[in-house]
């Protein structure tokens, strides 16, 4: 699998890959090599703004459910987290599903979470940055 690039200039970046080539797109963009394939992350926390850049809030003590929504019908789907202090999101159940459960315990302070679909048609990962506040 070709490595995925993920920028973080901005709350929300999605990066995706399809033979040989890396582009970044967001919810609603659709770049010619992916033909019109969008993917993004959702949850009840995750709310997009006027530009459609997506960003969490993650009240540590609590619960929340994460889903991997695409274009691409995705065979395959893996998250990975990312959690600052290291530790303080606890993935509950398996990372190869639709859905994810996380914990985010009394040190969350920030962190992120990745999916990534793959199928015949390509690969997309979104990114979703959460904080606690």
């Amino acid at each position: 699998m070709k490595k995925l690039s993920i920028v973080f200039a901005t709350i929300f970046i999605v990066s995706c890959s399809n033979d040989e080539k890396d582009e970044a797109i967001s919810k609603f963009s659709t770049p010619s090599n992916l033909q019109g394939t969008y993917c993004y992350i959702s949850g009840s926390t995750v709310f997009f703004d006027k530009d459609n850049n997506a960003s969490c809030i993650a009240k540590p003590k609590s619960t929340l459910t994460f889903k991997y929504n695409s274009s691409l019908n995705a065979t395959t789907i893996q998250w990975s987290i990312e959690a600052q202090p290291a530790g303080s999101i606890i993935v509950n159940g398996n990372t190869n599903q639709e859905t994810i459960s996380l914990t985010f315990k009394a040190d969350f302070e920030k962190g992120s979470i990745n999916s990534i679909g793959e199928s015949e048609k390509g690969i997309c990962g979104p990114t979703l940055f959460i904080t606690n506040r």
